[in-house]
Formats: C-alpha cells, sequence, structure tokens
C-alpha cells in the first residue's frame, strides 16, 4: 500500500518531499474539488459494496450447518469478517477527516496518529492478505499432508490462525504508522517524522515484503505443490481398477468437489495479485527514491484497485464456489443442483462411513491424498 502521504482526494492537496528523513508537507493544488468529491464517492460506494458482499458471504455460510464445519468454510468466514470491517472503514476514513473540529491537543495527536493515517484501514487490508495466506497453507495441508491434517489444522489451530491474521496487520501498521505521524503546524502529518531517509526506505522496503511479497511467494510454492500432488493422484488412479464402481463414483465427485475449492482459492489469490500489483509498484518506487504524485489520477486508481479486494471475493465464491452457490441459491429460494461432495460434505459422508470411530474425521483426509 502506497500509505506514504497524508492525502485523501478531498484533503487539502499535499505532496511529500523528503530530503533529510523527515518529510514536509507542500500544499498545493491537488486535484479539483469536483474530481476530489467523484473519488471521495467512488471510495464510499467501494466501501458500501465491500460490506453488502461480505455480509452475505458470512450470514451464507453460518446459517448453514454444513458448511461451517469445515476448517475452510471458518476461514472463509474470517477473511469475510475482515474485509466487511475494512469496507467499513473505507467508509469511515472517507468522511471522517478534519483534524480542526477536535479541541484539544491531545485530542488532535491522538487523532492524527491513530486515524489520519488511515492505521485501522491499511491495517485490516494486511490482515486480510494473511488471513488469505492462512486459507492456503490449510489446502495445502489437506491435499500434501491429509494425514497430519486433522492435528495440523485442528480448531483450536484454526481459532490461532484467525487471531494471527487480525494481530498481524493492526500491531504491524501500527508500529511504524503511529510513531511517524504526529500532529504538526495545525495539521496532520502522516507518514512524515523519521530518523532518517534510510530508516524510512528500510521500513518501507520491509513493509513492501511482508505485505505483498512473501505472501505471493508463500501462496504461489502452495499452490504449485497442490497441483503436482493432485496431477500425481490422477495418474496413479488411472493406473489402478477401480472394483467398485459406486466407490469410483464417489472419488470421481469428491475430486471434482476438492478441485472446485481449489480452483475457488486460486482465483481469490489472483485477484489478490491483480487489485495489490499497481499500488506496491508505487510503493516501490516511492522508496526506491523515485517521485510519486500521490494527488495523480493513476495512484487514486491504485488505492481504489486495493479497495476492490475486499469486496470482489464474494463475487468469486457466488459464481465458482459450488458449494456457497448452491447455499446462496437455496436461500433465495430457487432450485439448485446438489454438490454432494464439496469440502464439509466430503467429511460428512466419510464420517457417515465410519461411524462410530472417533478418528473418522482423520480418515476424510487419508482418503483425499489419493484424490
Amino acid at each position: 500500500m502506497a500509505n506514504v502521504t497524508t492525502s485523501f482526494p478531498f484533503d487539502k492537496g499535499s505532496n511529500r518531499t523528503c530530503s533529510d528523513g523527515n518529510c514536509s508537507t507542500e500544499i498545493t493544488e491537488g486535484i479539483s474539488l469536483d474530481a476530489a468529491l467523484k473519488v471521495r464517492y467512488v471510495y464510499a460506494a467501494v466501501g458500501a459494496l465491500g460490506m453488502i458482499g461480505n455480509a452475505i458471504v458470512i450470514a451464507v455460510i453460518m446459517s448453514s450447518s454444513r458448511m461451517r464445519r469445515a476448517t475452510t468454510n471458518v476461514l472463509i468466514t474470517n477473511q469475510s469478517a475482515i474485509d466487511f470491517s475494512a469496507s467499513f472503514f473505507i467508509i469511515l476514513c472517507t468522511f471522517i477527516r478534519d483534524v480542526s473540529r477536535i479541541e484539544s491537543f491531545i485530542g488532535r495527536e491522538i487523532f492524527c496518529r491513530l486515524w489520519a493515517d488511515n492505521f485501522p484501514m491499511w491495517g485490516l487490508f494486511v490482515s486480510s492478505t494473511y488471513n488469505l495466506v492462512c486459507i492456503t497453507m490449510e489446502r495445502y495441508s489437506g491435499i500434501v499432508y491429509p494425514m497430519r491434517h486433522s492435528r495440523t489444522c485442528s480448531r483450536g489451530r484454526a481459532r490461532f490462525a484467525i487471531a494471527f491474521a487480525w494481530f498481524i496487520g493492526l500491531a504491524y501498521n501500527m508500529a511504524y504508522m503511529v510513531p511517524s505521524s504526529p500532529y504538526k503546524d495545525g495539521e496532520c502529518t502522516s507518514y512524515s517524522e523519521w530518523p532518517s531517509l534510510t530508516v524510512q526506505r528500510a521500513v518501507g522496503l520491509l513493509t513492501i515484503t511482508l505485505q505483498f511479497f512473501l505472501p505471493i511467494l508463500i501462496i504461489a510454492f502452495a499452490y504449485i505443490r497442490i497441483v503436482v500432488i493432485l496431477r500425481r493422484g490422477v495418474t496413479t488412479k488411472g493406473s489402478s481398477k477401480n472394483s467398485n464402481p459406486q466407490d469410483a463414483r464417489r472419488d470421481k465427485r469428491m475430486k471434482r468437489a476438492r478441485t472446485n475449492v481449489i480452483k475457488t482459492l486460486v482465483m481469490v489469490a489472483m485477484s489478490f495479485v491483480l487489485c495489490w500489483s499497481p499500488n506496491q509498484i508505487i510503493y516501490t518506487m516511492y522508496n526506491s527514491g523515485l517521485q510519486i504524485n500521490f494527488n495523480g489520477t493513476f495512484y487514486h486508481f491504485t488505492v481504489i484497485a486495493v479497495f476492490l479486494n475486499s469486496c470482489i471475493n464474494p463475487f468469486i465464491y457466488a459464481f465458482q464456489y459450488d458449494q456457497f452457490k448452491n447455499e446462496l441459491l437455496k436461500r433465495c429460494h430457487k432450485p439448485a443442483e446438489v454438490t454432494e461432495f464439496s469440502v464439509t460434505s466430503e467429511n460428512s459422508v466419510r464420517t457417515s462411513d465410519l461411524e462410530g470411530s472417533r478418528g473418522s474425521r482423520r480418515s476424510v483426509y487419508t482418503v483425499e491424498s489419493n484424490g
């Protein structure tokens, strides 16, 4: 995120120039008032869309006893909860900007350090990224290490992953945003105070690595391994004959459902890369010493693209994720062809086959490794 300037399109236009490590604010023409209002409304519209879409995802999954039993769906629900919160803060950060309405100096200092730098919004964006990493690693464990999946991705560890995702984004962004964003000379000067230019750029490059490049590397590695394992399973099954036609049909449907989940999550990961890349390129250029116009049209386009990442996932689930699609259509009172085998229904079928055994849920992923 190129969150290196206080400038929202409806603030005083500000470009930041850094020479000795302390960025100074230069009041410029910025963009016209009409253009600023248009961008403000676009920001608010994206935030509203994200809130509505993610609220629907949460409602559909939580109202389905089948769906909420699966660890993947629990993490998807958390993803939607984070994105809903981020979308909510997009709207708030868009309209609550005027520090002059706060009378006390302490109040203005708190406002600048904890709000005007958009810390809650950007922190939640990073939390969303790391929750996506957690979802990816849960599927990675289920496919690549099925025998260990019930232990490595237990309910307790899923709760830890959820807490970690919320914590990491907010904690890291607070660590560098709050100290560098004081109230000075009658206005908020976000990201303006650094010990030196070297420290500023080092923190910037570390931020890019942690919130963008590292997650991409983890996600890419995981899905490449998943594809290799799935293809290897297909080859193995193709070379052996199944003596039971009913089992063969069941395995085929389970494989189709499992593949559907993987394709859905790959699309979610790809949308993350596409939405974040332009903004991260700008941020990388800035931290490499290039001059960037943070009031320019392209910059605001990259910010809107990041915002869109918080509201695009519900559409991916609605059009790609069969189990979610069936549950959504069911609640809209439209008949849908039910996909019996999905992340949760696989568990249900396998559990019923092994009813009475405490190890039944573990056997789900033992069989999955062959598919």
